[in-house]
C-alpha cells in the first residue's frame, strides 16, 4: 500500500506556485483526450447511415488515421528541432488539441465519406499531442519523481 500511495503522493506534494494545479490540470486534460478518442464510438456512428460503411472501408480509416498520428508523433517535434522556439512541448499540445477539436467538429457535420478521411489526415498534426505531454509533464516534477509520474498518468488513462 506504501508503493501505491506514493504515485499519488507526486500528485498531491505542495509544489512552488501553480504547478500543482497545472500538473493535474494537464493530467486531467490528458484523460480527456484518451477518452475522446474512441474508436468504437466513431465506429457506431460510421456504420450508421448516411455513411454505412463497410468492415473493409473502416479498417482502412483507422489505418490510415493511426498512420497519420504516428507521423505526427515523429515528424511534428523533428521539425521543431529546426527552430529556436520556447515552449515547443507546449507547442505540440496546443496544436494536437487544436487539430483534435477541428477533427470531431469536421466529423460533426460530415455528410460523406471524403469528409471524414479528411480528419484522418488532421490526425499528422494531432499526434502531437501524445509526443508534446510525454516531454511536458516530467518538468513539472523533480528528475526522482518522473517514473511515479508516469506511473500515474497510466493509472488516470
Amino acid at each position: 500500500m506504501k508503493y501505491v500511495s506514493s504515485y499519488f503522493e507526486v500528485l498531491t506534494e505542495k509544489r512552488p506556485g501553480y504547478t500543482r494545479f497545472c500538473l493535474c490540470l494537464s493530467l486531467f486534460f490528458a484523460f480527456a483526450e484518451f477518452i475522446a478518442f474512441d474508436n468504437q464510438l466513431m465506429m457506431l456512428l460510421m456504420k450508421r447511415p448516411p455513411f454505412g460503411w463497410s468492415d473493409k472501408v473502416w479498417t482502412v480509416f483507422t489505418l490510415v488515421k493511426n498512420g497519420c498520428y504516428g507521423f505526427g508523433m515523429i515528424a511534428l517535434p523533428l521539425f521543431l528541432t529546426f527552430v529556436s522556439w520556447l515552449g515547443k512541448d507546449s507547442l505540440m499540445i496546443i496544436v494536437g488539441v487544436s487539430s483534435s477539436a477541428a477533427c470531431f467538429f469536421v466529423i460533426s457535420l460530415a455528410t460523406n465519406t471524403s469528409e471524414i478521411f479528411m480528419t484522418a489526415v488532421l490526425g499528422v498534426l494531432t499526434g502531437a499531442i501524445f509526443t508534446g505531454y510525454k516531454s511536458f509533464l516530467p518538468r513539472m516534477v523533480r528528475k526522482d519523481q518522473t517514473a511515479r509520474l508516469s506511473t500515474s498518468k497510466s493509472l488516470c488513462l
